[in-house]
């Protein structure tokens, strides 16, 4: 497969998460389920995903990143806000379902390590320090796995 078609796969395991996202609680979707709505074999989906998780954590990537293409489209910083969070209003049921599972790679821990690292980041660019050392804190963040 060429890069074209393993984002359009990609894409259409997404969609067929989706799909069974309307029917199904996520806890029970299978990576059968999905794979049997998609058109495609598990061996597909395993080349591309780890488990269903990863898939959702990939999809929740492309909406940011929709999102954030969303605010380009802004004349201005508020008109691009809205297009943005209009855009965000339209998946609100894949924010709400995918929000509320603790499972091991779920979405709120893959948020998380995405907004911690955004943080660590900035902190470096700006004061040359790691986050670490002005942010213990977050060791005691209720339902974080990381390892500061």
């Amino acid at each position: 497969m060429d890069r074209r078609e393993q984002i359009q796969m990609k894409e259409r395991l997404a969609g067929a998460i989706m799909q069974c996202m309307k029917t199904t609680a996520i806890e029970k979707i299978t990576v059968q389920q999905i794979v049997e709505v998609c058109g495609t074999t598990r061996q597909t989906f395993y080349r591309y995903f780890q488990d269903k998780y990863d898939l959702i954590n990939r999809y929740f990537e492309m909406l940011l990143l929709e999102s954030f293409a969303q605010m380009g489209k802004g004349a201005a910083i508020y008109e691009g806000l809205v297009k943005k969070f209009r855009f965000i209003k339209q998946e609100q049921e894949f924010f709400k379902k995918a929000f509320k599972l603790d499972e091991q790679n779920c979405l709120k821990e893959y948020d998380f390590h995405l907004i911690l690292q955004f943080y660590t980041d900035r902190t470096r660019e700006r004061t040359g320090k790691p986050l670490e050392e002005d942010m213990q804190f977050l060791k005691n963040w209720p339902g974080c796995f990381v390892t500061l």
